[in-house]
């Protein structure tokens, strides 16, 4: 008896809940979706999924070692290439391991006139090279 009643007050909050619980949500979301990936034959299910993984490509960093390494601001400007600025601040190993990774794997170059890292193939770094061999020589 007891537990019918308790039964009976867990769907009451079940059905007053104003948010959807997660799970819900997603086996909704999968039995919606799975109709329209039946209608298509295997090469434009191949396509679509291809699509989505481009989609989902571009809006994640290539590599989620660059976020875990240096955060989501700078992975995203590294991949596309920027120049980037360290934080001096930050835990000294984790520091360096930034730093040798930016010049071992990544191909960027420090400049040490603005401290700011660069692509090794971008015109700053490249004048900053020639500014410096021009001074080494004389």
């Amino acid at each position: 008896s007891d537990l019918l009643i308790d039964d009976e007050h867990e769907s009451q909050a079940e059905r007053s809940d104003a948010e959807p619980d997660p799970a819900d949500e997603s086996s909704f979301g999968g039995t919606a979706s799975a109709p329209e990936d039946s209608q298509l034959d295997g090469d434009d299910r191949d396509a679509a999924t291809v699509a989505l993984d481009a989609v989902s490509a571009s809006a994640e960093p290539v590599e989620a070692g660059l976020v875990t390494l240096f955060g989501e601001d700078l992975a995203r400007a590294i991949e596309a290439r920027s120049p980037v600025k360290l934080d001096a601040t930050i835990e000294r190993l984790r520091f360096r391991e930034q730093r040798d990774r930016l010049k071992r794997d990544l191909s960027y170059g420090f400049v040490a006139d603005d401290q700011t890292w660069y692509p090794r193939e971008a015109e700053a770094y490249l004048s900053y090279l020639s500014r410096r061999s021009g001074r080494d020589g004389q």
